[in-house]
């Protein structure tokens, strides 16, 4: 009886080997540490992911996957000098194009729309913004006031990306309230017709991530407690001044659409 249980734990521990940590350890490293990273972010320990990437991406600065997970998850986004380092070191040292797009994504934050553009006109950060669906050049365009130019390139962009969509709705109509409110408020902004657009994302909905009145909660509570660490060279006032116009904007463009007083 005691060989048997031996046998079956063995067996068991063989398969476990096989079938989870063997393919494992045949990955490069940089990809288990994307593992470890999401193990430690569905358990909350969100500064901890963002120092293994950071780690990773020291070791291998041209793993694009890396600097894509990185930006999407970073827990920290008011502390913008230890994101900027991180990316801009890597654009710097390979070119690569992920580690370019998050660089200039810091400078449009910034404000340093000169620096920003430089980036944007390289082909390959053009295409992983595509390939991403990371309408930059629209939000390069946003931030700098330049709202006709804005509400083109996002127009643009989308109609690249689904060049089958025939109308709005069918453009727009899977983008998230966070992604479709910059073209509302550019449309707003130049006074062309925007509640029909607002009106692809409901007012209210059992889905907390597909409501308008969500979102304005979200922004409203995101105001109260607004604040910024860092910019990208330590100073926080034009980050702080850039991000405050841009909330100050989407909340009114959200009480406008609302109807709220």
């Amino acid at each position: 009886m005691a060989y048997k249980i031996i046998f079956i734990a063995v067996f068991v521990s063989v398969i476990i080997f096989l079938y989870y940590i063997y393919p494992n350890i045949k990955r490069p490293k940089w990809e288990r540490r994307l593992i470890s990273a999401k193990y430690l972010r569905d358990r909350q320990f969100f500064k901890e992911a963002d120092a293994v990437l950071e780690k990773a991406i020291s070791e291998n600065p041209s793993a694009t996957q890396l600097y894509v997970t990185y930006f999407k998850n970073y827990s920290t986004p008011e502390n913008m000098e230890k994101l900027f380092k991180t990316a801009s070191a890597g654009y710097e040292k390979t070119g690569n194009p992920a580690a370019g797009a998050v660089t200039a994504w810091c400078y449009i934050e910034e404000g340093e729309f000169d620096k920003a553009e430089e980036i944007l006109g390289n082909d390959e950060i053009d295409d992983f913004c595509y390939e991403n669906n990371l309408p930059l050049k629209a939000r390069f365009f946003y931030k700098k006031g330049e709202y006709e130019k804005g509400e083109h390139e996002f127009e643009q962009f989308y109609k690249k990306l689904f060049p089958e969509a025939e109308n709005d709705h069918e453009l727009y109509n899977e983008l998230r309230p966070d992604e479709l409110i910059t073209l509302v408020t550019l449309r707003k902004g130049i006074s062309k017709s925007w509640k029909a657009t607002a009106k692809i994302i409901p007012v209210d909905s059992l889905h907390e991530e597909d409501s308008w009145k969500n979102y304005y909660e979200k922004m409203i509570d995101k105001k109260g407690n607004f604040t910024v660490e860092t910019g990208i060279y330590g100073n926080s006032e034009n980050v702080f001044r850039n991000r405050k116009k841009e909330l100050d904007e989407t909340i009114e463009t959200l009480e406008s659409f609302l109807d709220l007083p």
